[in-house]
């Protein structure tokens, strides 16, 4: 099975058309929950599991086998982004992952399949009672060509 790494920005000439994330004011995160346990993993390969408390207990409690979702964590100030308080430390334990995409969920590589299915049916569906998870639509952007 391929390695389960972020999608990352990249630079065009132009802006893009179809569906697109929205940067949010975070740091990226693999959430993976497998038969070995619960990793958290930045871009850069950091394990920050122990950092993100409620997100572990978030994964733990969905009723899967086995998930990897890719996402941003981040704190809030009720439904404001609070980048501040996530580079200060002093609220990991509040911080929750926006979930952007589904790619994997009970032992099924789910990345070959279309977004709409992997998010609104399947993501949505997991994570929309949690504490821990926040659900992020993708935009639609259409070109001005």
């Amino acid at each position: 099975m391929r390695p389960f790494l972020p999608c990352l920005p990249a630079k065009v000439d132009r802006p893009p058309t179809g569906k697109l994330e929205i940067k949010y004011d975070g740091f990226r995160l693999m959430a993976r929950r497998s038969a070995d346990g619960i990793q958290l993993t930045t871009k850069q390969g950091a394990d920050c599991t122990s950092r993100y408390r409620l997100i572990v207990i978030a994964l733990r409690k969905l009723k899967v086998k086995s998930i990897c979702l890719d996402g941003e964590v981040m704190c809030f100030t009720g439904a404001q982004q609070d980048f501040d308080k996530l580079w200060n430390r002093t609220h990991d334990h509040e911080a929750r992952l926006s979930a952007f995409d589904l790619l994997e969920l009970d032992g099924e590589d789910l990345r070959d399949r279309p977004l709409a299915e992997r998010k609104k049916r399947r993501l949505l569906k997991l994570i929309r009672r949690s504490n821990g998870f926040e659900y992020v639509e993708h935009l639609n952007c259409k070109s001005k060509d």
